[in-house]
């Protein structure tokens, strides 16, 4: 049952906002519409939608790192990033702390995708993991910066990394 729902739920908000530009149309165009607008409807049949990213094939799995990759993460840069790379690559993370907070260790949602090989805190807050794309998959990277000086000071804030990993 639920899933019917989800998968109509996208044709309720097609509708509306088909239903919203043919309003605003009828409202600037004062030419009468020769057929009324038809709007697609939902069907007992729906599909389920899967939510699993297919992973990049063709040019787009070419542009996927290999080798080596360094991802670096600066307080002022985005908390969610998307990579891709292909088996056997070494992907090193560098998560560098704002003032007075510390990173807690890198974990992988997947380890049999995207393996932590190395882990360690550096003085001064930056967290290095050495991550290995291990098999093909996603898998997430994920860490929280902490405020050191009070426990119930600012809240933590969680840094991730979706990490598509191809043959």
């Amino acid at each position: 049952m639920g899933h019917r729902r989800i998968a109509a739920r996208p044709f309720a908000v097609l509708a509306a906002v088909g239903s919203l530009l043919a309003t605003a149309g009828a409202c600037h165009d004062t030419r009468a519409p020769a057929t009324p607008p038809t709007l697609p409807t939902a069907s007992a049949s729906a599909s389920v939608v899967s939510t699993t990213p297919e992973p990049p094939t063709g040019s787009a799995a070419r542009r996927c790192g290999s080798g080596t990759m360094t991802v670096t993460h600066t307080p002022a840069g985005p908390l969610e990033r998307r990579a891709c790379a292909h088996t056997g690559t070494r992907i090193r993370i560098d998560l560098e702390p704002s003032t007075d907070h510390d990173w807690t260790p890198i974990a992988s949602s997947d380890p049999a995708v995207a393996s932590v090989v190395a882990d360690r805190a550096a003085s001064g807050g930056t967290r290095t993991a050495e991550i290995r794309a291990d098999s093909p998959g996603t898998a997430e990277l994920i860490s929280a910066d902490t405020y050191t000086p009070d426990p119930h000071g600012p809240p933590s804030r969680r840094w991730r990394l979706t990490l598509t990993v191809v043959p």
